[in-house]
């Protein structure tokens, strides 16, 4: 059957959810959240429609067939109204109805590694290539750095939604284990003369901290989705590790720059961080189908973050050589 976004087979809003249709308007409202939309006449047997097989789940197949100029208004309402909220799943195609924690953890690591191999990841592909340069690799460990920073505080706000003991000691040493990791940051830019205080001031780039908002949210909102991302940010890449030294011996970045960040990568091997999110979701052995929905849709936009940040490190180093130029 077709998916919209991947994450709906037949969506259905919620109990709860009241719409009212009223002089080419329509209001969408969710108990205190509300939001309103304009249409003209021309639209309005498509919405109302729409609207009437969101009440018991709506097959994008069959109303894409009646009402096929209607499609990309639809599309943009669904992920609206997904956004919000409003909307469910009303046809989950799974046997069971329920998964492990353990179960979802295999799922989510085979859907990543599928994801990232059938991609080309812009830096890293980059750092194999002569175009790689001194400014795109700094900016690189700036944005890193801001990332690292923020760590703690984000696995502090996790900590106090943690529903099992085993969760939060989980959570409580692997806080302690990345606390100070940005002064290993630090003094790698300092070996590539960046003064600190500059850093200090600086923000990060807006996929940086688009990256850094999605894992708040979800540390203070969606605890099984935090979970579930954290092993994109924790797993060491070796492969990439090793380009890097290589490009930054190319490009002229001394040791004094690449072994603080290296060293922070290996000390994430040696905590085993990669496994993170392995070790937190096995401590849940009811997972509902619903949960799992939401869960791959965070994994699946914060893989488009972390690909989004990599492009942005490069577009932005190379923006400031033109300008000093």
């Amino acid at each position: 059957m077709e998916k919209h976004n991947s994450y709906f087979d037949k969506p259905i809003f919620r109990i709860g959810v009241e719409v009212t249709i009223e002089n080419e308007y329509a209001e969408f409202k969710y108990f205190d959240t509300s939001f309103d939309i304009e249409f003209s006449d021309e639209y309005e047997l498509a919405l109302t429609t729409f609207i009437s097989k969101l009440k018991t789940g709506l097959n994008f197949i069959s109303f894409n067939d009646e009402f096929p100029f209607f499609k990309d208004f639809a599309n943009e309402l669904i992920k609206t109204l997904d956004r919000y909220g409003f909307i469910t799943e009303s046809s989950i195609i799974i046997n069971e109805d329920y998964i492990t924690g353990l179960s979802l953890w295999k799922e989510i690591d085979s859907y990543a590694s599928s994801y990232l191999s059938n991609i080309d990841l812009p830096l890293g592909k980059l750092l194999i290539s002569e175009n790689v340069t001194k400014e795109i690799i700094i900016n690189y460990a700036i944005q890193y750095y801001h990332f690292v920073k923020a760590g703690p505080k984000i696995i502090a706000a996790a900590m106090a939604l943690a529903d099992r003991p085993v969760v939060h000691d989980i959570l409580q040493s692997f806080l302690m284990s990345e606390l100070n990791h940005d002064k290993l940051l630090l003094k790698a830019l300092k070996g590539a003369g960046i003064d600190s205080n500059k850093i200090l001031s600086s923000v990060p780039l807006p996929e940086t901290f688009a990256l850094i908002t999605s894992m708040q949210v979800l540390a203070h909102q969606e605890p099984l989705s935090f979970y579930s991302c954290l092993f994109l940010v924790e797993e060491e890449r070796p492969l990439f590790n090793e380009l890097l030294k290589t490009a930054c011996e190319r490009v002229g970045l001394s040791s004094a720059f690449y072994k603080p960040i290296l060293d922070h990568s290996h000390i994430n091997e040696d905590e085993d961080h990669g496994a993170i999110t392995e070790e937190l979701l096995r401590n849940y052995s009811k997972i509902s189908q619903e949960t799992r929905i939401v869960v791959f849709k965070h994994v699946h936009n914060n893989l488009e973050n972390l690909i989004a940040l990599e492009k942005a490190v490069i577009e932005e180093a190379v923006n400031c050589v033109k300008e000093v130029n």
